[in-house]
């Protein structure tokens, strides 16, 4: 297993260019730091270093390895400021994530700027999939999730899941389009069109959403020929690409020669919850708390 050093070695080479500057920072002899690099690669059993050039370049390898380790180096010194401030009892720290597919509305990020200031809270905010959240949770590696269900092939048993919102469903169509300045659809009306979004057969969320709204109305929805679950998929809908459905909250009303029309199906909605460990802080269950009394005012 590579040790810490070896691992803060590389970083400072690749940083610097040069095995001779980054020896002189690190304090340590230029032949000390060569002989912990080949350790290193003989421990991973691949060069990191591209040894037929002069100057200091990675190999395909390196380069990979370089990057991962890279970022787990800075988690890990961020994880340490934290903890230290932590200890001091300075400030709280929560990590927060969600998904591609939901957005975070005016209120919500007001409700978490009042919480962040009155309870010296400091808070990062990311997005991963639904299922890379309930994963992420589990293992104690991400504090908050807002996830949309269902999440397929997970065990919740760690988790609390508290309802957040239930968001109306939305046909997007280019402004051109025949049925652009419809009143409302139903999910049969699209059954000819081509989706911009189409399911994966392993998730869940928005993509197990989407399908089965479509199966329910009879047919299977036909991919376009560009295609994204991400909300690219509003620009390629712009551009003629397709048609989609998404949730509420991914709606943009800056985009041009774009029309939502809402779906009348009576299951046109996409149920959002809040997820965090079962043995979260109070003060981090204060905060879900308090989302969830903002998102049902």
């Amino acid at each position: 297993m590579p040790s810490m050093k070896q691992l803060q070695y590389l970083k400072k080479i690749v940083e610097t260019g040069s095995y001779h500057q980054a020896a002189e920072q690190l304090f340590i002899a230029q032949s000390a730091l060569s002989r912990q690099i080949l350790l290193l690669e003989d421990e991973l059993g691949f060069q990191i270093f591209n040894r037929e050039l002069r100057q200091i370049r990675l190999t395909p390898a390196g380069a990979y390895f370089y990057k991962k380790t890279s970022q787990l180096l800075q988690a890990l010194q961020q994880s340490t400021l934290q903890a230290q401030e932590l200890s001091q009892g300075k400030q709280a720290y929560f990590t927060l994530a969600h998904s591609s597919s939901i957005g975070l509305s005016e209120n919500f990020l007001q409700k978490t700027q009042q919480f962040a200031l009155m309870q010296q809270v400091s808070m990062e905010i990311g997005q991963y999939s639904s299922e890379q959240q309930i994963e992420l949770l589990t293992n104690r590696q991400l504090d908050i999730g807002i996830l949309r269900l269902p999440v397929l092939t997970h065990d919740y048993a760690e988790l609390e899941l508290v309802e957040y919102q239930k968001e109306r469903l939305y046909a997007v169509l280019p402004s051109q389009h025949a049925l652009a300045n419809c009143t409302v659809l139903q999910v049969s009306d699209l059954k000819n069109e081509k989706f911009v979004s189409v399911p994966h057969p392993e998730r869940g969320g928005m993509s197990y959403v989407l399908r089965s709204l479509c199966v329910a109305s009879g047919f299977n929805p036909q991919p376009a020929a560009v295609r994204s679950r991400k909300r690219m998929q509003l620009i390629l809908v712009q551009q003629g690409f397709g048609v989609s459905i998404i949730a509420e909250s991914m709606i943009d009303r800056t985009l041009m020669a774009v029309n939502y029309v809402p779906l009348s199906d009576q299951a046109a909605y996409a149920q959002v919850v809040i997820a965090y460990h079962r043995q979260a802080s109070p003060l981090l269950k204060n905060y879900v708390q308090d989302l969830c009394d903002v998102s049902s005012s």
